[in-house]
């Protein structure tokens, strides 16, 4: 409860406010609340709150600062300041370590929120402390704290990748497999085996999610290896964000053997960090013209003047222009930020003003 003295333009003016607020539940949700009680004065009363509502309570709050401004039958008036708070907010990273060639031990790192925490991935359960054997693949994991409130993001798993786990469907067998960068733009694949071959193919598989593989490019062994068993082929590096790649061999009676897979990463230029936001000044919303249409999903982080966040927008791939409504933004400074896997970069301050 906060009491708060007018600023009357005469002696007659008593006016007192009151004010009471009811904070957040969880950091994402907007169900705080505020009251105002005014003693003294004269009424009827005017209430004007920063967030443009007009009552003595208002409802469905997010955290951040209110101001009302109360004014009574004789126009004096009197303003109070309150904060809705919230608990902090959750975030998790995930750590993997080798189990075997067809699973990986996940640990998730936890923090934010209300000890304990209790985690649901791939329709596992169990507490912070307890790891998850998951194959290769993207999944969705939903962490939620003692108070009930959670966060549901997405995880990609990698293999091991290396080179110790093949899959050896024939006797031939890899012996090794790297992948390494040659500047920005191309990626040098040299793989050994355990064995020289002049019979059969080699084809280069490329993946962006590790997950779905397709045939790139191709690697005859009569073509000569760069040494006894060991080979090597320079591709173009041509998708953004991370490549994975893998080896396969196919002998002269069809049978397959698939080597480690390796994971390069290609940089996005800095035009894919950056936007054009109109108006600036904002009034009710705003939008987002990106230089080039994005190459994968973006997600854009506003943060008000403390550095606290208040909204995060989640993008699709390919998107050039994208509207965001700020209506429920109270007046003030923002900053988009944009936080993914490939960068965690300021975008653009702007200005958010009632009309």
């Amino acid at each position: 409860m906060e009491l708060i003295k007018p600023a009357c333009a005469t002696e007659t003016c008593q006016i007192l406010l009151s004010t009471q607020a009811v904070h957040a539940k969880c950091w994402n949700e907007a169900n705080g609340s505020i009251g105002v009680n005014v003693l003294d004065g004269k009424s009827p009363y005017q209430y004007v709150w920063s967030n443009g509502q007009r009552t003595v309570r208002i409802s469905d709050l997010s955290a951040g600062f209110y101001t009302v401004t109360v004014t009574d039958a004789k126009g004096c008036t009197a303003i109070a300041t309150t904060e809705v708070e919230s608990p902090t907010a959750i975030n998790f990273t995930h750590q993997e370590s080798f189990f075997n060639c067809e699973t990986v031990n996940v640990n998730l790192q936890i923090t934010g929120g209300t000890s304990p925490y209790k985690w649901m991935c791939d329709g596992q359960e169990g507490d912070a402390n307890t790891p998850i054997n998951l194959a290769p693949g993207s999944y969705t994991c939903t962490v939620m704290d003692n108070t009930w409130c959670s966060i549901e993001q997405t995880i990609v798993v990698n293999p091991i990748t290396d080179g110790s786990c093949t899959t050896q469907t024939g006797a031939f067998k890899f012996k090794d497999f790297r992948a390494t960068t040659l500047g920005d733009e191309l990626v040098d694949l040299q793989w050994e085996t355990e064995q020289e071959t002049t019979t059969g193919s080699f084809s280069i598989q490329h993946s962006t999610d590790n997950v779905t593989f397709k045939v790139i490019g191709t690697a005859i062994p009569a073509e000569g290896p760069i040494a006894v068993g060991i080979y090597t082929k320079i591709m173009e590096l041509s998708n953004f964000g991370s490549n994975y790649y893998q080896i396969k061999y196919v002998d002269s009676q069809g049978k397959t053997t698939l080597s480690g897979i390796q994971e390069v990463f290609k940089k996005l230029p800095r035009e894919f960090g950056r936007a054009f936001v109109y108006p600036n000044p904002i009034f009710q919303d705003f939008t987002l013209d990106f230089l080039l249409p994005l190459t994968e999903e973006k997600v854009i982080i506003v943060t008000n003047n403390l550095g606290r966040p208040i909204d995060r927008i989640t993008i699709p791939m390919g998107t050039i222009r994208y509207t965001i409504d700020a209506s429920s933004y109270l007046p003030g400074i923002y900053t988009l930020v944009v936080d993914n896997q490939l960068e965690r970069d300021i975008m653009v301050r702007m200005v958010k003003v009632e009309r």
